[in-house]
């Protein structure tokens, strides 16, 4: 069975797709915080919970940088000097 959590060539057609499957993994997560297994061991929620701390910081970036890029899924400046279109 391939992993896919890796892969970075998410086109624009199957965003959604990945965002539903998010939502859902994250569903899930959050019900098994609510209600942790009796026979979890000590520190376990506490670990998941670091773990997804950091990955929300890296969606927000990665968000923000999306933001700033704008529908062209480019900065401004990426590709021309100062933001200016090239003339």
């Amino acid at each position: 069975m391939e992993d896919d959590t890796t892969d970075d060539t998410i086109g624009p057609e199957t965003l959604d797709a990945v965002a539903d499957r998010l939502e859902a993994a994250l569903e899930r997560l959050a019900r098994h915080l609510d209600h942790p297994a009796p026979d979890a061991p000590p520190g376990a929620t506490a670990a998941v919970t670091a773990r997804l701390d950091r990955l929300i910081v890296r969606l927000r970036d990665a968000l923000s940088r999306a933001d700033d890029a704008g529908p062209g899924g480019s900065t401004p400046d990426e590709h021309t000097p100062h933001g200016h279109a090239a003339d």
